[in-house]
């Protein structure tokens, strides 16, 4: 009984039971899980120009933001890299809710934009208005 509960509790603490994986994204419809280095085990995102992917084979890689769309994290969570910045998108419907996180802060703002692929803006308004 030990032995089942404790195989179902590694299963869902690795997040492969639900397709979590972290993964690359050159545009906002194709996330990239694997590629000519090898399997994708995590990304960082430091401040600053350069994403840091780290691959199951332990390679690691520094990837321009500016060539990405984004990246998705190990907990599935989405972020859109914008004016190289990482902003966690929040919500998919109607206008883009974005959350960005000032550097050296715990405060987080509010971004917006008329799609997953067109400008984003400080407020509602003007992505709306796009």
């Amino acid at each position: 009984m030990k032995g089942g509960l404790l195989i179902v509790l590694l299963g869902l603490l690795s997040g492969r039971c639900f397709g979590q994986f972290p993964a690359l994204m050159y545009d906002s419809k194709q996330a990239v899980y694997e590629d000519s280095v090898g399997t994708i085990k995590k990304i960082v995102s430091p401040y600053g120009k350069n994403l840091k992917v780290v691959y199951k084979n332990g390679q690691k890689r520094k990837i321009l933001k500016s060539s990405l769309w984004g990246f998705q994290n190990r907990s599935g969570k989405l972020y859109r890299l914008y004016d190289n910045k990482a902003m966690r998108v929040l919500r998919q419907s109607g206008i883009i809710k974005y959350a960005y996180k000032q550097p050296g802060t715990n405060h987080f703002s509010w971004r917006y934009s008329a799609d997953l692929d067109s400008p984003v803006f400080r407020t509602k308004r003007k992505a709306r208005h796009l």
